[in-house]
């Protein structure tokens, strides 16, 4: 299923937990895809793959390669700013399904407080507001980060490096 899908029907399996697991995937995905000289050019919900199993953990992949470059390894100098420029746009595309995810987050804030506001409504929520507040929280601390150090012109596969110790906790 893609996860534009998923946000559209707000589906059930779009945890907190799971959320912060996608995001997480995704920078895994854009360093593998960086680290072999690859630059995916659309990362946004549509291009991101939900695995969704009872028994396991979600797996987001990123799919729909039509924009995808692919640089050689031995890269003459002429195209190595275009290159570090692509890998900053997929960054920046990977802040803007950040900025997606963190609505999605706030707007489960929104229908667990209205829940909350209406007693005669029970809202069928596995998990509390707090889990939720914490990864949009997360969310936006990470799509800050992106800004600031592209601001700052970093190192591409620094920042995702960055990103990865945010997301992860480490």
């Amino acid at each position: 299923m893609l996860l534009s899908n998923s946000i559209r029907l707000q589906s059930d399996y779009l945890t907190s937990h799971r959320i912060l697991q996608i995001s997480m995937n995704i920078i895994q995905a854009i360093q593998s895809l960086h680290l072999n000289n690859i630059v995916h050019g659309s990362i946004n919900t549509d291009a991101v793959i939900l695995l969704i199993s009872p028994k396991e953990p979600i797996t987001a992949l990123l799919g729909k390669f039509s924009n995808t470059t692919i640089f050689k390894n031995d890269l003459h100098e002429k195209y190595r700013n275009r290159y570090r420029q692509l890998m900053k746009t997929d960054i920046s595309d990977f802040a803007l399904l950040c900025n997606e995810l963190s609505s999605y987050c706030q707007t489960q804030i929104d229908q667990i407080n209205e829940s909350q506001l209406q007693p005669d409504k029970v809202m069928q929520a596995s998990e509390g507001i707090e889990s939720w507040r914490s990864v949009n929280e997360k969310l936006r601390i990470v799509k800050d980060a992106i800004d600031d150090q592209l601001q700052e012109n970093r190192e591409p596969k620094q920042i995702l490096a960055d990103l990865w110790a945010i997301t992860s906790g480490d």
